[in-house]
């Protein structure tokens, strides 16, 4: 994902496992798994001719002990995407990911490695091709955590040559891993714990020379046809070994684009208004590999404006722009915020729009409506600065009542992971 988003003050809020972010879902991004339902995106086999056996363990999907696949349904079937997935695996644990399946993993399509790189059974495996001669003048391994099984090997942001040849990426046995499948038509990205470690593009004739080198050159597979599908299933494989062949994925999602978009907008947060002293702003776009380019002299960005990696620190009136870019495809819109030098007291204008509620008197209090579903905390001040009250909102809480409170202005803090917003209400 491009540009962590870092917070103002509030409460720290790691992100649940198997949901998506605000800026996930902005993207476009699909949930394959909410952390219970096995069967709702997912079937038997590459078909769904076969049981779901896989089980649903500490809220992630576990392999079985036995060689399997699990495959996205008829109505999941996906062409030009990103599709992350974390996973964990046991002791000499292997699996991997598939795309585009339509009959068969073997022969519709290549594979995202996902071994034990330490005990695992196939680490010791090395290249043929010539161009992954490392400087000792070994052979780079060619069947790692996040390689293209058996064609090529993980390097440093994908560049090939052994000098650029990346052993490391990978987390052991036991820990999560996080991986990331970028396919564009023919051209393919791979991540690993937020490394790029490949880059290929189907047909080439480097693709083909590494094909002609690999377990896949055998009479019933053509180099002319092999992963040469335009769509079809994503596929989690159980490589089956008993105990020591489990694997765990969780954070499975996908989003599908067409060639050459226009890129998303970020997100900022605080999306400005008014502020004291110092305000630091976040930007966020939920694409892998992004770049988000951003102004503070209100002039629109471009691909030479500074890039952002990190908080931006605001002491002035200024006027935040920013834009996505990424190759093949068009810059997105421009996000403009105003961050107004002026204080936060009572009377001034919200700091941020979101999260969204509506406040409304009622006896002894006022009733707050959730009006975009959002979950959210909040903290209602009086005018003093002291903390009179604190409540929690779900997505599924429609609204809430806050009681107890004497006539007077009150402000009303609502801090939605690191989004924050302050409100006012008066109480006759």
């Amino acid at each position: 994902m491009a540009a962590i988003l870092l917070g103002t003050s509030g409460w720290a809020a790691a992100q649940p496992a198997n949901t998506l972010t605000a800026a996930e879902k902005k993207a476009g991004w699909i949930l394959l798994f909410d952390g219970q339902d096995k069967n709702a995106h997912w079937r038997g086999g590459e078909t769904g001719t076969q049981a779901n056996p896989w089980s649903v363990e500490d809220s992630s999907m576990r392999t079985v002990n036995t060689y399997s696949f699990l495959c996205t349904k008829a109505s999941d079937q996906f062409s030009n995407f990103e599709w992350q997935a974390d996973w964990k695996l046991a002791k000499s644990a292997n699996s991997g990911l598939f795309i585009r399946v339509v009959t068969s993993t073997y022969n519709d399509g290549y594979e995202y490695a996902i071994l034990d790189d330490a005990y695992g059974g196939d680490r010791v495996e090395v290249s043929k091709n010539p161009a992954d001669k490392l400087p000792s003048g070994k052979m780079a391994y060619i069947k790692r955590s996040g390689s293209i099984y058996d064609l090529y090997p993980t390097t440093k942001n994908g560049v090939l040559g052994g000098q650029y040849y990346d052993s490391t990426a990978a987390k052991p046995f036991g820990q999560w891993n996080h991986g990331v499948i970028w396919a564009e038509g023919n051209y393919i990205e791979h991540y690993l714990n937020d490394r790029k470690v490949v880059v290929a593009e189907i047909g080439t004739p480097e693709w083909v020379a590494r094909f002609k080198n690999s377990k896949w050159n055998v009479p019933s597979l053509s180099v002319d046809q092999w992963a040469r599908n335009p769509k079809g299933s994503l596929c989690l494989q159980a490589h089956g070994g008993g105990d020591e062949g489990l694997v765990w994925f969780r954070n499975l999602k996908v989003r599908p684009f067409t060639l050459g978009d226009t890129l998303v907008s970020p997100s900022v947060s605080p999306n400005g208004g008014n502020f004291s002293g110092s305000v630091k702003a976040g930007l966020e776009v939920a694409i892998t590999g992004a770049v988000i380019h951003y102004t503070v002299d209100g002039s629109e960005p471009t691909e030479a404006s500074p890039v952002y990696s990190d908080s931006i620190a605001i002491s002035a009136t200024t006027t935040l722009k920013a834009r996505t870019f990424r190759p093949r495809f068009k810059g997105s819109s421009t996000t403009v915020a105003v961050f107004t030098k002026g204080g936060t007291s009572i009377g001034t204008k919200d700091l941020s729009p979101l999260p969204d509620a509506d406040l409304s008197p009622i006896n002894g209090g006022f009733l707050i409506r959730n009006t975009h579903a959002d979950a959210f905390r909040a903290e209602v001040l009086d005018v003093k600065g002291m903390v009179v009250a604190r409540f929690s909102m779900r997505e599924n809480m429609p609204e809430h009542s806050v009681t107890g409170l004497e006539k007077g202005v009150y402000l009303v803090k609502l801090q939605r992971a690191n989004q924050l917003q302050v409100r006012k209400i008066a109480l006759q």
